[in-house]
């Protein structure tokens, strides 16, 4: 008899697995509400703050979270975009301690943008804690 109840206690507790979906992307969200742009495999982040109204974008220099803002020594980012180039000055921050050289937030105007809700261009040079990123696609979409 205990050769049987060891046998229907060993199938009741085999059952036939569940399958639990699988998240198949890694999802940031953006702290302000920009697109995001993936540096060297998710080590950074950039995020495009756009304001179509103005023709003028913001981009931040985030962790590989999202979560922290990331300085970084350059005084100044180029965009290119339709042909043109456009330069993007870093921020200083009383509240944040930030200064032209230690920045994590960049801002300019792309005058010739004013009114698109979307475009594309690249990120001409980015360096970041030592690592250099060149070229690096940027978007920006709204419906």
């Amino acid at each position: 008899m205990n050769r049987y109840l060891f046998a229907l206690v060993l199938l009741a507790g085999c059952s036939t697995p569940t399958l639990q979906p699988v998240a198949s992307a890694h999802v940031h969200k953006a702290p302000h509400g920009g697109a995001l742009v993936e540096v060297g495999e998710e080590s950074a982040h950039c995020e495009l703050v756009w304001d179509a109204a103005r023709g003028y974008l913001t981009l931040y220099v985030l962790d590989g979270e999202c979560e922290l803002p990331v300085r970084i020594s350059q005084k100044k980012l180029l965009v290119q975009c339709s042909g043109s180039t456009y330069p993007l000055k870093a921020v200083r921050s009383a509240l944040t301690e930030e200064t032209v050289g230690n920045s994590s937030q960049f801002e300019g105007e792309l005058a010739p943008l004013r009114g698109r809700t979307s475009w594309q261009g690249q990120l001409v040079r980015l360096e970041i804690q030592g690592r250099v990123f060149q070229n690096l696609a940027l978007e920006v979409a709204r419906p």
